[in-house]
């Protein structure tokens, strides 16, 4: 896989860093796993809490597209 891609997927798990975590494996080299939230999904989470998540999963962010409202963050194990 080149991407694995996570739309307001995170806030309804209970343990995001272990999702995370487990994304990590299935990239190729390479590969993102891309994050998308949007402010009208009834669990936002804003860019700040999702970089922390993704720390923690010892990612690192490549790329961010969009704005407050709707957001791509681009992260890279």
């Amino acid at each position: 896989m080149d991407v694995v891609l996570l739309i307001s997927t995170l806030t309804e798990v209970p343990k995001p860093v272990d999702v995370l975590l487990e994304c990590k494996r299935i990239p190729k080299p390479g590969g993102r796993i891309v994050v998308s939230e949007e402010m009208f999904a009834p669990k936002y989470v804003p860019v700040s809490v999702l970089d922390a998540w993704a720390r923690a999963a010892c990612l690192t962010r490549v790329e961010h597209n969009g704005n407050a409202w709707v957001y791509f963050c681009h992260y890279t194990p």
